[in-house]
């Protein structure tokens, strides 16, 4: 089963930061509120990204909070993906997770979306 607490120490190192402490949240109301120190991050390093972030990341929030199960009473039953059909279909190439992280956040640095580490 697919942990996100696994995958922290992935994002924040491609990230260059340091994991901190499980801190829950609810990013639909929390991340509006850092709407200013986005502006600042974008005009910083020059992003080719929207300074308004609601324009950058869409219904994200929303998604991430269900995804994240935040202000649920129980966790959500865990979600089993299986690739045996796709690959039975001759699909046969598979990555990593954390490696799909890191290039994705390489690939956003490279493109001016987020700043550089």
């Amino acid at each position: 089963m697919f942990v996100w607490q696994n995958v922290w120490p992935t994002i924040a190192d491609a990230l260059g930061m340091e994991v901190g402490p499980p801190e829950p949240m609810c990013l639909t109301e929390e991340m509006p509120k850092r709407d200013a120190e986005w502006a600042a991050i974008v005009d910083k390093y020059q992003l080719k990204a929207p300074r308004k972030m609601l324009d950058f990341v869409g219904g994200s929030f929303e998604l991430t909070d269900l995804s994240f199960a935040y202000g649920a009473s129980e966790p959500p039953p865990p979600i089993i993906v299986s690739t045996i059909k796709i690959r039975q279909a001759g699909f046969h190439e598979c990555m990593d997770t954390e490696d799909m992280f890191r290039n994705l956040i390489r690939r956003y640095q490279d493109l001016r979306w987020i700043p550089p580490v």
